[in-house]
């Protein structure tokens, strides 16, 4: 039988188990069969050699290694959670405005200089130095 390694789904399915106090709720929270559920904790639980959960009468409790797992399982998640928050911070400003008031002279060229920013990438994208009524504009 090949070696396993651990998956995503089985430490997604670990941190479901012990957010939700249970299996079960586990398998609720994820969408999934209590059965798929039980089967991924096995699976993790064969991969790291150790009990996650201990029986307790009709519920299962975590074992003191699922509680120290558990705490470098969370670490890993704040990270997609910073990578989900970065990402909607990134689609926020895409879809912004930038308004100006100006003469016409000078709005048409910025209108222009504009509409070239936006064709270019974004770590172009920013106003030339040393204008004082215009200051420069964040690079996104």
């Amino acid at each position: 039988m090949p070696s396993m390694e651990v998956t995503h789904r089985m430490i997604e399915a670990f941190r479901a188990a012990m957010l939700n106090g249970g299996v079960s709720a586990g398998a609720d929270a994820l969408g999934i069969p209590q059965p798929s559920m039980s089967r991924l904790i096995a699976d993790l639980q064969r991969v790291v050699g150790f009990p996650l959960f201990q029986k307790s009468g009709r519920s299962v409790k975590p074992t003191d290694e699922a509680l120290v797992l558990m705490t470098k399982v969370q670490q890993s998640f704040i990270g997609l959670e910073e990578i989900t928050g970065f990402s909607e911070q990134l689609r926020k400003q895409r879809m912004g405005r930038f308004s100006i008031c100006t003469i016409p002279s000078i709005g048409h060229w910025f209108r222009s200089l504009a509409s070239s920013a936006m064709r270019s990438p974004p770590s172009r994208r920013s106003m030339p130095r040393g204008w004082p009524c215009m200051g420069t504009a964040p690079t996104m």
